[in-house]
């Protein structure tokens, strides 16, 4: 793996680190209008990001 490889993969973590941090933030604040998600503590676990940064998956459990 190059550095341009091994730094990117670092931005990557970076980038999917900073929207937990935004997600979790926004669900305690409870700024998310669910029904389901209201009233219960909302742990974000998880935070992927595809290579473009077009696609994340968040994994998150009541």
């Amino acid at each position: 793996m190059g550095a341009r490889e091994g730094g990117r993969n670092v931005r990557l973590l970076r980038v999917a680190e900073t929207i937990r941090h935004a997600l979790s933030a926004t669900l305690s604040r409870g700024d998310i209008a669910d029904p389901d998600v209201a009233g219960h503590l909302v742990t974000v676990s998880a935070v992927e990001c595809s290579l473009i940064c077009v696609m994340r998956m968040c994994s998150w459990c009541l």
